[in-house]
C-alpha cells in the first residue's frame, strides 16, 4: 500500500520497520498540523471578509445555541473579538460538509483563539499546537472575561510543546478562582445536581454478563466519599490480615457488602485487631501511598464508626485574603486550592468544616526545603524526601504524561544497588536528585520495554525510546520532542 510523506515522495506502508512507522507518524502529524492551520486561517480570513461595526448587523447564534454558555441572541464573536456579518455561517459549513452549527462553532472558536489567545494562535501557526486543543481551550473558556483569557494563554503558551487536558482544565480552573471567583459557588450548584447513586446489573446473554457481577456508580461530597473510600481500604486490609487470598481490589469491592452489615463490620474489625500486617499492600502502590501513615487500631476504627473520621486535605490560601476576610459579606470570593481537588470556596471549606470533621491543614508556606540535598542509605525514601520530590515535579515526568504525582511510584533513576549476601548495598543511594514520580505504566516502560530516562542537571529529564528517539521532559514546561 503506498502512501506519500510531506515532501511528496511516495512510500510503501507495508515495508516499514516499527521505527520507520514512528517516523511516518510524526510526518503525517505535521501534515495535519499544517492542514488544520489551513482551515483555521481560511476561517480568519472568511471573518475578515464578513466583518462588521455595526451589532444590529452582527451574526448571532440564533437557533444554534451553545448550550447554558450562550443565548440565542449572543453574538458569534466573544468578548474582544471582531463581529461577522449575520447569514454568512450557512455557506460556510456547508463548503465544510458540516452543519451551520458547527461551521457557526469553527468560526467563533477561530475569532477566539486569534484574539483572546494570540499566544496559542501563535503556536497553532507554528504548528506547535494541534488545533483541536486550541479549539478546546476556547471552548471552555467562553464564559470568562478577556483578563482571565490572558492569564490561560500565558500560562498555557510556556509549555515547549503544547499541554494536556488535564492541564488545561487545572489552568482554567484557577484562571476562575483568579478573575471569577463569583462562578466557583454556582460551578457547586451545578455539580451537586448531579449526585447520585446507581446500580448496574448485566444484561443477560452479554459478551461479559456473570449473574455475580454487578457494577455501582456514585457521585457525591467530596469528604464523605473520601471517608468512605478509607473505611473500605480499612477494611481490605483487615481481610487480609484475616487469611484472605484475593487481591488488595477485588477485598476493597467485598468491603463495601460488609460494611453494609454493622455488627458483621465490627466482628471482622475486632478479629483483625492483633492480626499481621497484610503482605499485599505494596508500599509503592497507589493504593497504599497512605501506608507509612500511622493507622488506628481496629478497635478505634470500629469506634470511629459512630463518629465523623479525620480526612486530611492540603489546602493553598493566600494568608492576606484570609486576614482580610469579612465574615459578612462574601467568603464565597475568598478562595483556596485543595490538592488534587483544585479551587474551592472558603464557604465550601467551612461547610466541610464544621459538617463533616475533616482536618484542613493550610499549606501557605511550604516547610518543605525542595533544595535538600541529604541521602539515605534505604531503598525506600523517608517522608520529607517523598514529599520534597512531589512537589519538585508535579506529575508523572514521562513525556506528555500528567498522572498526579502522588499517584505514582518514586523511581529511582538509576535502579537501586541492593548488594548481595557477601556485601552491603552502596551508601547515599536514595536522594531526591536521584528520584522521579513515574505512573505505573511508564516504570514499567522503563524496566521492561526498552525506555531510558536520566536527570539533567537543570531539573528535566531526557527520555530515550526503545527506537532510538528523545524527547525532554521539564515539569513547569512540558515535553519537547527532539525527533
Amino acid at each position: 500500500m503506498l502512501d506519500v510523506d510531506s515532501r511528496s515522495q511516495p512510500y510503501e506502508v507495508s515495508t516499514l520497520t516499527a521505527a520507520g512507522v514512528l517516523d511516518h507518524l510524526r510526518d503525517t502529524e505535521h501534515k495535519r498540523r499544517a492542514a488544520d492551520r489551513s482551515t483555521l486561517r481560511l476561517a480568519l480570513q472568511y471573518c475578515r471578509v464578513h466583518q462588521v461595526a455595526d451589532v444590529e448587523e452582527a451574526a448571532t447564534w440564533g437557533d444554534h445555541e451553545r448550550g447554558s454558555a450562550a443565548e440565542c441572541d449572543d453574538r458569534l464573536g466573544n468578548e474582544g473579538t471582531p463581529m461577522i456579518r449575520a447569514g454568512v455561517a450557512p455557506a460556510f459549513g456547508a463548503a465544510l460538509g458540516v452543519s451551520t452549527g458547527s461551521g457557526m462553532r469553527l468560526l467563533s472558536n477561530a475569532l477566539d483563539i486569534k484574539y483572546r489567545f494570540p499566544l496559542i494562535h501563535a503556536q497553532v501557526e507554528e504548528l506547535r499546537v494541534q488545533l483541536w486543543k486550541a479549539r478546546q481551550v476556547a471552548e471552555l473558556t467562553w464564559n470568562l472575561s478577556v483578563e482571565a483569557c490572558a492569564f490561560i494563554d500565558s500560562e498555557l503558551a510556556s509549555r515547549a510543546q503544547g499541554f494536556g487536558m488535564v492541564t488545561l482544565e487545572r489552568k482554567i480552573a484557577i484562571a476562575i478562582a483568579k478573575f471569577h471567583p463569583e462562578l466557583l459557588p454556582d460551578a457547586e450548584d451545578v455539580a451537586k445536581a448531579g449526585w447520585d447513586v446507581k446500580l448496574d446489573h448485566p444484561q443477560p446473554g452479554g459478551p461479559a454478563a456473570t449473574a455475580s457481577t454487578s457494577d455501582i456508580r456514585a457521585t457525591g461530597d467530596t469528604l464523605g466519599f473520601t471517608r468512605f473510600y478509607e473505611l473500605v481500604r480499612t477494611v481490605a486490609t483487615a481481610m487480609g490480615k484475616l487469611g484472605d487470598t484475593d487481591t488488595f481490589e477485588q477485598r476493597k469491592s467485598k468491603a463495601i457488602g460488609i460494611i453494609a452489615d454493622p455488627d458483621e463490620l465490627l466482628a471482622l474489625l475486632e478479629r483483625a485487631e492483633n492480626a499481621p500486617e497484610d503482605p499485599e499492600v505494596d508500599s509503592t502502590s497507589e493504593e497504599s501511598a497512605t501506608k507509612a501513615r500511622p493507622r488506628p487500631k481496629s478497635a478505634r476504627v470500629a469506634g470511629s464508626l459512630r463518629k465523623p473520621g479525620r480526612i486530611n486535605l492540603n489546602l493553598n490560601l493566600n494568608a492576606a485574603d484570609l486576614a482580610a476576610l469579612d465574615a459578612e459579606t462574601g467568603e464565597h470570593h475568598v478562595v483556596g486550592e485543595v490538592e488534587k481537588l483544585g479551587p474551592i470556596t472558603l464557604a465550601k471549606i467551612r461547610e466541610w468544616l464544621t459538617t463533616s470533621g475533616a482536618t484542613i491543614t493550610p499549606v501557605i508556606n511550604r516547610p518543605i526545603d525542595l533544595n535538600r540535598t541529604e541521602a539515605r542509605d534505604l531503598h525506600d525514601p523517608p517522608g520529607w524526601m517523598r514529599e520534597q520530590v512531589i512537589l519538585r515535579d508535579k506529575h508523572c515526568v514521562f513525556p506528555w504524561c500528567e498522572r498526579d504525582a502522588r499517584s505514582c511510584d518514586l523511581d529511582h533513576i538509576e535502579p537501586y544497588d541492593h548488594g548481595d549476601e557477601h556485601t552491603r548495598p552502596p551508601p547515599g543511594q536514595t536522594r531526591a536528585d536521584g528520584l522521579a514520580p513515574v505512573c505505573r505504566t511508564h516504570h514499567l516502560c522503563k524496566t521492561f520495554y526498552g525506555w531510558s530516562y536520566r536527570r539533567l542537571p537543570d531539573g528535566s529529564y531526557r527520555w530515550k525510546d526503545p527506537h532510538g528517539h528523545i524527547y525532554i521532559v521539564d515539569p513547569e514546561t512540558g515535553t519537547t520532542d527532539l525527533g
